[in-house]
């Protein structure tokens, strides 16, 4: 059996805990009565104004409660201010306090001086290419996720397509063609097998062709105008957002998916989280359970 220590992954795991001690203990040492979490909080407040909690969960690796739990603290510390959201009474709106502005931009430099002590005599190149890997792990995860989302048998059916085709050629199926459009409900339902354009296309593609849908160069995708869109698969929240979800939808084969619903006014059954819009992908292997 294999020894921890001797673990790649194992060995990633502890080198990212030993430099986040290692960096807290330099913010400590300086002074500053905050944690690494509680600056990364305060830090991306800064940088996107209208970011929402659900959000910074995603992009501090941290689940919602505890999110929740450092947002008070950061409030009771005077370095966030927290308000109702002036049309949607589900959200709160955050912002960043002078004393906060002031915390972050001192601690931010701790950090600079952090990574260039932790990455002292690594070779450029190697950081590069550590970054191949590592990127490539993530995709790795990613595709995996989308397993869980699938099922392996739904993944995994493209590799037999021809087979299944030649097998059927026998058979004849008359269906009423579908538009490639429709509203109802108050969705906007993107039929993905009514456009001839998607064969062979991943469900990120299709989603860029979508009315309203549009996806930066980063792979963050807005409705209507309006970030923090809550994309789901099969009415499940994917907990993603950015390279991550970009991932996801880029592995994922248009041919698996049956309708694409765009929500830009989500009722309230739907968390606080897609307040901004929803867009849910409904899977063939979801229309087939």
């Amino acid at each position: 059996m294999e020894k921890l220590n001797d673990t790649f992954l194992y060995t990633i795991d502890k080198c990212f805990r030993s430099y986040h001690q290692f960096a807290q203990k330099n913010v400590r040492n300086a002074g500053f009565d905050i944690t690494i979490d509680q600056w990364l909080i305060l830090k991306n407040v800064a940088e996107n104004p209208d970011i929402t909690q659900n959000d910074l969960s995603k992009l501090v690796f941290k689940d919602k409660a505890s999110v929740t739990r450092i947002i008070q603290m950061l409030v009771n510390s005077g370095f966030l201010l927290r308000e109702t959201h002036p049309d949607d009474k589900r959200r709160v709106n955050l912002s960043i306090t002078k004393s906060g502005e002031e915390i972050t931009f001192a601690v931010e430099k701790i950090a600079i001086e952090n990574r260039a002590a932790a990455l002292k005599g690594v070779d450029p190149k190697l950081i590069g290419e550590m970054k191949e890997i590592l990127q490539k792990i993530i995709k790795n995860c990613t595709f995996l996720l989308l397993c869980i989302f699938l099922g392996t048998k739904g993944l995994y059916a493209q590799t037999t397509k021809a087979d299944t085709t030649a097998k059927k050629l026998n058979e004849v199926t008359i269906t009423g063609k579908k538009q490639l459009v429709e509203r109802k409900q108050g969705k906007t339902i993107v039929n993905v097998d009514a456009a001839v354009t998607n064969a062979g296309t991943t469900v990120l593609e299709v989603l860029e062709k979508s009315p309203g849908v549009m996806v930066d160069k980063n792979g963050n995708i807005s409705l209507q105008g309006k970030a923090s869109v809550l994309v789901m698969i099969d009415d499940k929240p994917t907990y993603l957002s950015g390279t991550e979800l970009s991932n996801l939808l880029g592995s994922m084969s248009s041919t698996q998916v049956n309708q694409i619903e765009l929500i830009t006014s989500p009722s309230a059954k739907y968390d606080a989280s897609g307040n901004a819009g929803i867009i849910n992908i409904k899977t063939k292997k979801n229309k087939q359970d």
